[in-house]
């Protein structure tokens, strides 16, 4: 590791929602929302799951 730190991403594929049913959520579902009032203009994808 150098001293700036190390720069990741990571691209969560369709199965991080069996990752989520595997850790014991259920109505594990993924949302599409916006919201015009606060200017978050692009899609946005939300994770909805119940424990």
């Amino acid at each position: 590791m150098i001293p700036q730190g190390i720069l990741c991403f990571y691209h969560f594929g369709w199965d991080v929602l069996n990752d989520f049913r595997a850790a014991g959520f259920s109505k594990v579902k993924i949302i599409i929302g916006y919201d015009i009032g606060k200017m978050i203009l692009g899609l946005q994808l939300f994770i909805m799951a119940q424990k």
